[in-house]
């Protein structure tokens, strides 16, 4: 079988690209990629073509028909139940604020979670403190205007904190202490920074 001298005719076959003497590697290989290139286009002319049809056809149905199912759409979708209100009551964002309150109860009821917020209001006052004495420090007048402000909310947040029995102090009021304290504390420190 491997001994036969018989060779197929160049006509029926042609020799390959590699074979001819002058031809580079590189050149083979383009020679050799040409083909499937050639085959490669026209698979994406085809499905060009078979969605450009599709597209054509959803176009020409009427909006208010709904699409005719296919074989490839698969089961039918039954709709059930009315549609969907169109109230306030009905709608996404009625309902937000009673899936964040719930989302915080239980974010809150975390063991840990207090402590970790409770820290992060210490340290956010801390840095509440430090850039409103630069920026307001800077210009000398503004320091009383600034000073009100933050006295009197001081003084609402300690009285509630302080009214209440600590069993029955609410978890945004915890919070808003320890920013309170975070502030004064921030606020003494840039005392002492100026003073020494």
């Amino acid at each position: 079988f491997f001994s036969s001298n018989k060779m197929l005719p160049t006509a029926a076959c042609g020799p390959p690209a590699w074979a001819s003497a002058s031809a580079s590697p590189r050149a083979a290989l383009a020679a050799a990629r040409v083909p499937l290139l050639r085959a490669q286009a026209s698979d994406e002319d085809e499905y060009l073509a078979d969605l450009e049809q599709q597209l054509r056809r959803a176009a020409a149905r009427s909006s208010r028909s709904p699409p005719a199912p296919t074989a490839a759409d698969g089961p039918p979708v039954r709709r059930t139940g009315a549609a969907l209100p169109t109230s306030r009551e009905g709608s996404q964002v009625y309902a937000l604020p009673g899936k964040a309150r719930a989302a915080w109860r239980s974010y809150i009821g975390v063991p840990g979670q207090l402590l970790l917020l409770s820290t992060l209001s210490l340290l956010v006052g801390f840095y509440l403190a430090g850039s409103l004495s630069t920026i307001f420090g800077a210009a000398g007048f503004w320091e009383p205007v600034i000073g009100l402000p933050v006295l009197l909310v001081g003084e609402v947040v300690t009285r509630e904190y302080y009214l209440r029995p600590a069993e029955r102090r609410p978890v945004l009021l915890k919070l808003a202490n320890a920013l309170k304290v975070g502030f004064y504390l921030g606020v003494v420190v840039d005392a002492i920074k100026l003073a020494g």
